[in-house]
């Protein structure tokens, strides 16, 4: 792993991290929540899901700082 030398790409690691768990959310959940039967988790996932979908093209924003 790199060294991380400023806060800067301390900032830039994190946000990086942030956005593959929001990407893998977005991709894993979807299969998940068809396989539950209580209606309310599953419309709790979908919402999740969108969620995901507007904080990733948050976060890519932040990237073309």
């Amino acid at each position: 792993m790199k060294k991380l030398t400023s806060l800067i790409e301390v900032l830039a690691f994190q946000l990086d991290a942030m956005y593959d768990g929001e990407k893998k959310i977005q991709h894993q959940l979807p299969t998940l929540s068809k396989n539950v039967d209580h209606p309310k988790l599953q419309e709790a996932a979908a919402k999740y899901v969108e969620h995901a979908i507007e904080k990733r093209s948050k976060l890519k924003r932040i990237f073309t700082y």
